[in-house]
């Protein structure tokens, strides 16, 4: 039985207005960077911005340039940062800003390759570091922290003023690429341990700070002081003041928190009108005159000890299509790459509740830069931004009547919403939950009413909706001069090259796929499996793959070409520039866009096979490996094969939870990296060169994979010594399914070491011959 559901489009209730805020500002170029209560604009048009949390004091300095590409590559345009104040002044007075230290050098590689920047420069950030980020020197002197006392301020003014030394000439109205600053972090309603006390008699945390908006209002002038002057000053508005029409509030989402003891389903699945009251709902501030900002939705989650969720990638994709759906055109990730907490001089930099090193927080990118399920999840999410983001921004949130009744445990409705403007929009649609476990749904059809009459979706019969799939659906979308009613396939990327308009869709999991078009505005549609003309609208159903393509004459003559990949094909696609065009690439490697090439990384497989649009004109070579081209109609197949390698690891058992790892002196030429995969059960690992702890884990269930490049060559020459801890009866984990949650081993302690192999990563460069 087929499930119908309407929803009225026709009408939108939204005003875009920009005189409740004074923020924004130009370059000298007269670029310019304004608000809406809507969404950003840059040089008149809707900007939105996809931001990634990337702390570049948790990575090798050596590797940042490399680790900014995989973050532009995976579809970023801001890469979000806190600066640790106890980072750079260990010893009261003495600041450092040379090696992984250099903020400025961070900021310069952004500009080149394009990429905004917001810094968030606390004094207090949390982020899981030692203190909240405060240098240990505070903790002794005669003020409190985190208040208006004149001890306080005066050492803020001095670090604040080192800062600005660090990014001047390199804020947007110089040109550069800072166009954000928050300041503090969760003042008024979090803290931290301060590590300097000692935890056995339970540890002391960092204040809340209780000043209200006069402090934010003090730290804003002192920031203004040291020349940290950008167009948008923000502040987190959970539980916290803003600054009203000064300072943009920003959100976030964690549906796996662990500092809850017990996790329910939360409400960040279920679709709102954010922009009206956003799921934190504010108390100090009318949230209709801002932006809807999600500054820190979950990339992931760090683990503690007693506590070690699995996040999914369903989860991150499912938590960003919602919060686009609800209105936010400001999406932003904590954390979209992991890292390393360095160690300090006065002992380890982490929060004392997490591992010592490790900060990989399940990101995108992990915390040696390998890349998970969620990132080629969020490229789909973010390629389709890039491409209709400044459609978007102007859209409102329209919900079907029930929307508010739905609580986050309800497994049983559908949850969508449109969002719309002059009757072009897009139908969003989410079946996953945290802590709770979806079903299928069979043949529910949608209705949706538009002033150009009734669209149902699909034409006859429903649509199938997977447990733990989201997707959103284009309603009324102009392809060139074509009018695309709807489409049961969802939008990924647009390309234009000579006269084509190439339009790629991909069909999400359980879908069939069906495009519907005016009758009217189009002449010809070829290439599809079937068609058919009904009530001045025609209904065709096209091949599903890389290899095919609808034509579309329209009916003025305009060529339109149309690709509707896998679902598995489009979490390979890429677009950037490369040999003098913007091209998109379906590829079984990863890739990265640079030097007007690209380069390939594929882990395990030195074979790796694209397609690529529009095709290739020239021949290309890749060094040290064999190039196979061949152009198809309107794209070009390649074959790329480097020679294959087999690492062996010796391992010398030491004891029962101690092991010696040897690798030969070659083992990382010819590659890119290589990874240690640890299987095993157990409580912790610990990983040592020389005597020195160099990684460290909380088990999981995951395997551990430890990136040895960046140990060269003393791993090749002193070897690993991996140290385990046993399972402990009581030792709180959390399983690999969502759904299980917490639970306990009983029983003797536990310790299993099942594998440890080296991983290959290959890579491939490649350019013109």
């Amino acid at each position: 039985m087929v499930s119908s559901l309407t929803l009225n489009i026709d009408k939108l209730d939204k005003t875009i207005h920009t005189g409740h805020l004074k923020m924004g500002g130009s370059d000298r170029q007269g670029n310019r960077l304004d608000l809406t209560n809507y969404y950003l604009t840059l040089n008149g048009k809707p900007f939105f911005v996809t931001s990634g949390e990337f702390h570049y004091s948790r990575y090798p300095e050596a590797y940042w340039e490399e680790e900014l590409l995989k973050i532009k590559t995976g579809g970023i345009n801001t890469v979000a940062s806190y600066v640790f104040w106890g980072f750079h002044e260990e010893e009261r007075g003495v600041f450092e800003w040379e090696g992984q230290k250099s903020l400025r050098r961070f900021v310069e590689l952004c500009a080149k390759h394009d990429l905004w920047i917001s810094l968030r420069i606390g004094p207090f950030v949390h982020g899981e570091w030692r203190n909240g980020g405060l240098p240990d020197w505070l903790y002794g002197q005669p003020f409190e922290v985190r208040s208006n006392a004149p001890g306080y301020l005066a050492c803020v003014e001095r670090y604040y003023a080192e800062v600005g030394r660090q990014v001047d000439g390199l804020l947007f109205k110089d040109g550069g690429p800072i166009i954000a600053i928050q300041i503090e972090n969760e003042y008024m309603h979090a803290g931290s341990p301060w590590e300097i006390v000692d935890p056995m008699r339970d540890g002391e945390w960092v204040p809340l700070g209780n000043e209200g908006v006069d402090h934010l209002k003090a730290l804003k002038a002192l920031a203004h002081r040291a020349g940290l002057d950008a167009p948008i000053y923000l502040l987190t508005a959970w539980g916290s003041p803003i600054i009203e029409e000064e300072t943009l509030p920003v959100y976030g989402g964690y549906a796996y928190p662990v500092w809850v003891e017990e996790p329910q389903p939360s409400p960040y699945y279920l679709f709102r009108d954010g922009h009206a009251k956003p799921i934190e709902g504010p108390t100090h501030y009318v949230p209709e005159h801002y932006p809807l900002v999600y500054a820190e939705m979950q990339g992931g989650m760090q683990i503690r000890y007693r506590n070690r969720p699995v996040v999914p990638p369903e989860s991150v994709e499912a938590m960003a299509l919602v919060a686009i759906g609800s209105g936010s055109n400001w999406l932003g990730y904590y954390m979209y790459h992991g890292g390393t907490t360095p160690v300090g001089r006065h002992g380890f930099n982490h929060e004392r509740l997490h591992p010592q090193l490790s900060y990989d927080y399940q990101a995108p990118l992990g915390e040696f830069g390998g890349r998970r399920a969620s990132y080629h999840h969020l490229r789909l999410i973010h390629l389709f931004l890039d491409a209709y983001g400044e459609a978007l921004c102007p859209m409102g949130t329209i919900l079907p009547d029930n929307a508010r009744a739905i609580e986050p445990g309800d497994v049983s409705a559908v949850r969508y919403c449109v969002r719309v403007q002059d009757g072009m929009g897009f139908l969003f649609i989410n079946n996953f939950q945290d802590h709770a476990e979806m079903r299928d749904r069979e043949d529910v059809a949608l209705e949706i009413r538009t002033s150009d009459g009734l669209v149902r979706i699909p034409e006859t019969g429903g649509l199938p909706i997977k447990r733990d799939v989201c997707f959103l659906l284009p309603i009324n979308q102009p392809l060139g001069d074509a009018r695309l009613v709807y489409a049961t396939a969802q939008p990924l990327t647009i390309l234009q090259y000579g006269e084509v308009l190439h339009y790629f869709y991909f069909a999400p999991d359980g879908l069939q796929v069906e495009f519907c078009f005016r009758e009217s505005t189009v002449k010809n549609i070829d290439g599809g499996v079937e068609q058919h003309a009904v009530e001045g609208r025609v209904y065709t159903r096209p091949h599903i793959g890389q290899g095919h393509s609808l034509d579309v004459e329209t009916a003025s003559g305009q060529q339109v070409k149309i690709t509707t990949l896998t679902r598995r094909e489009a979490e390979h696609t890429w677009k950037g520039t490369a040999w003098d065009a913007e091209r998109v690439i379906v590829s079984t490697a990863d890739l990265l866009f640079t030097n007007g090439g690209i380069a390939l990384y594929s882990t395990r497989a030195p074979e790796m096979s694209m397609t690529i649009w529009p095709p290739l004109d020239e021949a290309v070579a890749a060094a040290d490996g064999h190039v196979e081209q061949a152009n198809d109609h309107d794209r070009t197949a390649m074959q790329v094969s480097v020679p294959a390698k087999t690492v062996n690891v010796q391992v010398k058992p030491i004891s029962t939870c101690k092991y010696q790892l040897t690798l030969s002196d070659d083992a990382l030429d010819g590659l890119s990296d290589l990874f240690l995969e640890i299987t095993y059960e157990g409580d912790t690992g610990m990983a040592f060169i020389d005597g020195q702890l160099v990684a460290d884990n909380f088990y999981d269930g995951r395997p551990w994979s430890i990136g040895l490049k960046r140990f060269a060559p003393d791993v090749l020459k002193k070897g690993l010594c991996l140290v385990f801890h046993p399972l402990r009866k009581g030792v709180v984990k959390n399983s690999s399914s969502q759904l299980a949650g917490r639970c306990e081993f009983e029983g003797q302690e536990m310790l299993v070491v099942h594998s440890i192999v080296a991983v290959p990563e290959y890579s491939a460069r490649l350019g013109r011959i």
